[in-house]
């Protein structure tokens, strides 16, 4: 029912969004505006077969086979029941083979292969510090330069892989090692595959498969799934990284290939190995990869293999960039964005969303992403620099980082000489001609200018020095590593050796050289590890501490277990669970502590104290509040006892009633300030009595064209929710829209959403 006449919570973030939609608006990625465009591979198709041809009433699987070969058309994979494909196939060549296929055989349903990534990345934050100078130069934007971090102390695991104490996993270590779990890893391989011999390999290192080349030998392509089953599982073996859950069995599966030099999988790939996940008994699936592109058949896959027991770990996805409009991305990140899926934000040491996670209503949790130093293929990981700074002869004891764009080159004994801030005028004085110049970061006085790393570096070199070493000027920095400028940006390449100091340090230094007694020699080696960012680096933290509970509750479901990951993270952002931090950040000690979820499937009486609805509840509204009985997960349902899961029935349990809404729209209604726009006002009630937790999802649509979509805050106590859209600073033109409202129960997990009728409105000019 729609009332137009003509305060409570005013939704400010519809303001933002509909600025957002216009300041890019000629920006066709804009995911305010249009869907991405499909990304597919081009060569490599999913069949599902027609029904006459599944009976072999017109064609025969042996004669189908014969045929796909006459037209050039290479059988990759045949999918099963397992996965709920038992008529779906894959097959690889020519797009007009396909064509001639399917006039042969009416009914063949054809879906391109569509592209997924992994999602993580080695270079900066994206801001620069007050006092680091943007110049034109190539690679000199701060936001833009990759550098390394800190040489790690090989016997100190726990300190290199601050993840496992930053989520309690080491605190559940006594208890559990994730022993007797399978973690299953879909990415892009493993260093040398079975013949690893690399330091800080799996404990249990289960076989693997090759997806892309059919074959046993499942060596990482790149570095990513290295990185990824490091997390999870790297031996606790004193050196190195140490993984999450050191004890779990892991299995790789390589889907990617190189495409352009890039590392690209696809959904046909990626379902082959979910099929044999299932198939050899993986109670966990990692998939730190992601697309902007749905696919049917990926989407089937997931929600079988979810419903046959199988915990789904995804990544959230790295294209959240507030700044230009992309907001609540990870709704387009699939295969994160399905419901089935558990799935993962990235944050940093100091629990801060980091500034490229997806959000959006399908995150799940957040757990740490940013700076995870963890196992990539022997001899390939970040270069570290082994250096012997020598003071009168006696050997001074100092940590440093080599940045990428340093040369490699080995340094023999040379002499130190300290040049200030690099200035023209102060390298002159300096005289480092066949020397090593040592230059602190800055300066960053008032009235002072900055000097850019790379004029530095350049001014000293000019003048003849064979090195660089470049210091922090600041003191009292919180972080260890910190402390050392772990990238910072040179400028580009340079071809003599850089290295970074801490400020203490290099001050220190500053005091033997100015004696004239400072000499350094150095060497730079390719380490086994390295440091990445990404949602890719906090999905397997979040598998890694599903595999320490299942261990240590080995009588969990999937469904239990992902709800008691929900209920014990620590709650960040907003109370309760909301878009940015889902339900909060992961935390192995508190699930441990609180060993059972709370939460209890629908019974038809409201109990706040135990009941949540699929763990998105930001109010303590139950599941009953919002019509349906159901438990976290979306699909199973309960049995009549509430014990478990229903036998023998995997779908969401209808509302018992349907909700009724009333829309209030007022026109010209001016909220403090003077602005002026159209008020909604959603009365919502069940059985007669209002429904708290119930959201608005709500499109605007000019001329049967989609525009905007969001979600409205969670109806209060009186089962009310407004929202405000403004004349002025939404970005769209003047003129009528159309408002088309949908009652959404349990961020549309059991995807039971329920429309208003549309409202017709005016934006004014």
């Amino acid at each position: 029912m729609v009332q137009k006449t003509g305060s409570s919570r005013l939704r400010r973030r519809m303001v933002l969004l509909l600025g957002l939609l216009g300041a890019c608006a000629a920006e066709p990625s804009s995911r305010h505006v249009a869907q991405p465009v499909r990304q597919v591979l081009g060569d490599q198709f999913v069949l599902t077969l027609p029904y006459d041809a599944r009976s072999s009433e017109v064609m025969p699987r042996e004669s189908l086979r014969r045929r796909m070969e006459q037209l050039g058309l290479h059988l990759d994979y045949e999918f099963s029941e397992r996965i709920g494909l038992a008529h779906s196939v894959t097959v690889s060549g020519e797009l007009a083979s396909v064509h001639a296929l399917r006039a042969e055989l009416p009914g063949l349903h054809v879906a391109p292969a569509v592209l997924r990534s992994s999602v993580e990345t080695s270079c900066g934050n994206g801001s620069c510090d007050p006092d680091e100078a943007v110049t034109s130069a190539r690679g000199s934007t701060c936001s833009l330069d990759c550098g390394t971090s800190p040489i790690r102390p090989l016997r100190d695991e726990l300190m290199n892989s601050w993840q496992v104490s930053h989520v309690g996993a080491d605190r559940v270590w006594p208890t559990s090692l994730g022993q007797n779990i399978s973690v299953c890893v879909i990415d892009t391989g493993f260093d040398t595959g079975a013949d690893s011999r690399h330091p800080d390999r799996p404990s249990v290192l289960a076989a693997g498969y090759n997806f892309v080349a059919r074959s046993p030998d499942y060596r990482d392509i790149g570095e990513h799934g290295t990185h990824v089953a490091g997390i999870v599982a790297a031996a606790r073996n004193g050196r190195g990284s140490v993984g999450i859950s050191p004890e779990a069995s892991i299995r790789v599966y390589q889907v990617f290939r190189l495409k352009n030099g890039n590392p690209v999988a696809s959904d046909a790939d990626v379902i082959a190995a979910l099929d044999a996940a299932v198939a050899d008994g993986c109670r966990i699936v990692n998939m730190s990869l992601g697309g902007s592109s749905d696919s049917e058949a990926e989407r089937t896959a997931i929600q079988a293999a979810y419903q046959s027991g199988v915990l789904i770990v995804a990544a959230a996805g790295n294209s959240e960039d507030a700044a230009r409009g992309a907001i609540g991305t990870a709704a387009l990140s699939f295969p994160g964005a399905y419901p089935e899926s558990f799935t993962v934000g990235a944050v940093d040491r100091n629990d801060e969303l980091a500034d490229f996670s997806g959000t959006g209503p399908s995150v799940s949790v957040v757990a740490p992403g940013v700076g995870i130093y963890s196992t990539v293929p022997v001899g390939r990981g970040q270069r570290e620099v082994t250096q012997s700074f020598v003071s009168d002869g006696n050997r001074l004891n100092v940590d440093a980082v080599i940045p990428g764009g340093s040369s490699g080159t080995a340094l023999s004994s040379a002499q130190v000489t300290s040049c200030g801030f690099g200035s023209p005028s102060e390298v002159e004085a300096c005289q480092p001609v066949g020397k090593v110049a040592l230059i602190s970061r800055g300066p960053s006085a008032p009235g002072q200018t900055a000097i850019s790393f790379y004029d530095k570096i350049r001014s000293a070199r000019q003048a003849g020095a064979v090195g660089v070493v470049l210091y922090n000027h600041r003191f009292g920095d919180p972080q260890t590593a910190g402390a050392i400028a772990d990238s910072i940006s040179l400028g580009g390449g340079h071809p003599v050796l850089v290295m970074s100091l801490a400020a203490g340090d290099g001050e220190a230094l500053v005091e033997h050289a100015n004696q004239g007694k400072l000499s350094l020699s150095a060497q730079v080696t390719p380490s086994d590890y390295a440091v990445l960012d990404g949602t890719s680096m906090a999905t397997p933290v979040v598998s890694g501490v599903a595999a320490l509970l299942w261990s240590a509750f080995p009588s969990l479901n999937q469904v239990s277990l992902r709800q008691l990951l929900s209920e014990s993270a620590i709650d960040l952002g907003a109370p309760g669970r909301d878009d940015l931090y889902g339900s909060g950040r992961i935390d192995a000690a508190r699930a441990l502590a609180q060993a059972s979820p709370r939460g209890r499937c629908g019974d038809g009486v409201r109990d706040r104290q135990s009941e949540i609805c699929d763990g998105n509840s930001t109010d303590g509204s139950s599941c009953d509040d919002l019509g349906y009985d159901g438990v976290l997960g979306g699909t199973p349902s309960c049995n009549r006892s509430c014990t478990g899961l229903a036998t023998g029935s995997c779908q969401c349990v209808a509302g018992r009633t349907p909700f009724d809404g009333m829309l209030t729209v007022d026109e010209d209604f001016q909220i403090s300030g003077g602005l002026k726009g159209n008020r909604f006002r959603y009365r919502i009630s069940l059985q007669g009595q209002p429904a708290q937790g119930v959201r608005v999802q709500v499109r605007l649509a000019r001329d049967g064209k989609p525009l905007v979509l969001y979600v409205t805050e969670p109806s209060d106590g009186s089962g009310i929710v407004t929202d405000f859209i403004p004349y002025d600073g939404t970005g769209l033109g003047a003129g009528t829209y159309q408002v088309i409202p949908t009652l959404t129960k349990g961020n549309e997990r059991c995807r039971d959403n329920q429309p208003l009728s549309p409202v017709s409105i005016k934006l004014r000019s």
